[in-house]
């Protein structure tokens, strides 16, 4: 009887971990780009419309040149970030820029 309670018990713990829906992570990501305010709500209008992305919470330094992101790991990674930001025309931490997208962008952003 002690083993049945015992075995009971583990999958309930088992099937309860594996019930995850998110799991929200801050990254930090690098736009040196980001030197005037039209640049700055250019590279967060990019990052908050990405799904996965908590948009209400995105938070930009203009002097430290970065983005704060909160995202859902289990939708995307830190790279589908950087990689949409790249694709806007914007470098994101070690990602360069589209060529072609960064020169569409205003002049103060390139």
């Amino acid at each position: 009887m002690k083993w049945h309670c015992f075995l009971v018990v583990a999958v309930a713990v088992l099937l309860s971990a594996g019930c995850r829906k998110q799991d929200i992570r801050m990254a930090r990501i690098h736009v040196p780009q980001m030197g005037s305010q039209l640049c700055v709500d250019r590279a967060v209008s990019v990052v908050r419309r990405i799904p996965g992305v908590r948009g209400d919470q995105v938070v930009a330094d203009r002097d430290r040149r970065d983005i704060a992101v909160p995202y859902d790991s289990l939708k995307l990674s830190l790279k589908n970030i950087e990689y949409a930001l790249a694709k806007a025309g914007f470098q994101a931490n070690n990602i360069p820029a589209d060529e072609k997208a960064r020169a569409e962008l205003p002049e103060g952003c390139r």
